[in-house]
């Protein structure tokens, strides 16, 4: 745990909690499209210790009404999708990673609906992975950890990776093996202008 986010930058999703009947009704009022607001994004390299790295994990994932808040630096957290709900952005925390100054994202999506768009950050290459097949039953999924559920879960997530990478690493071995022919026969032809070759 002391080593976690000092190897590579993680951040977690976090939104600031005034307590569960505010919170619902922050939630409330993001479904019907009156307000929305934006989550807190805590890079866990910048944690003072193990302790609270593991309070901001638990935070990022207290749905409210399922489990408690989280305390960090004298402020109280609940999940982070709460937070910007009309675009999902508190689920789909790409913005410090874009602001970390990364160009290249894979997202991956739980529901193929939703509103997240990649057009949100231009000039950033983002590929999307968005679940087919897959049944979700509602809020009643985010609260399932049956060891099949989660199993199937997994693998309908490596299955709809492939499907959606696949095409993309094709193309590049692709460009890769163009580019190899492109220097193997600039080689060639560049040895026989080194071999006094002429065409008469």
């Amino acid at each position: 745990m002391d080593l976690l986010g000092k190897t590579i930058p993680i951040w977690v999703s976090l939104y600031p909690s005034e307590g569960i009947i505010s919170d619902m009704r922050d939630i409330a009022k993001a479904i019907i499209g009156f307000d929305t607001k934006q989550s807190e994004h805590i890079f866990l390299g910048d944690l003072p210790s193990s302790d609270v790295m593991l309070k901001a994990l638990l935070a990022s994932a207290a749905i409210p009404l399922a489990f408690p808040r989280q305390e960090l630096n004298g402020k109280k957290y609940v999940d982070g999708g709460i937070g910007g709900w009309r675009k999902v952005q508190g689920n789909t925390s790409v913005a410090p990673l874009v602001n970390f100054g990364w160009n290249y994202v894979i997202v991956s999506h739980l529901s193929d609906g939703s509103l997240w768009s990649r057009q949100d950050f231009s000039g950033t290459t983002i590929l999307e992975v968005r679940p087919s097949g897959i049944s979700r039953s509602g809020f009643g999924d985010l609260l399932d950890f049956n060891l099949a559920s989660i199993s199937s879960w997994i693998e309908q997530g490596y299955q709809d990776a492939v499907r959606c990478i696949e095409p993309v690493r094709n193309a590049i071995l692709l460009r890769q093996a163009s580019s190899k022919a492109e220097a193997n026969r600039d080689r060639a032809i560049q040895q026989l202008f080194d071999d006094d070759f002429h065409i008469l």
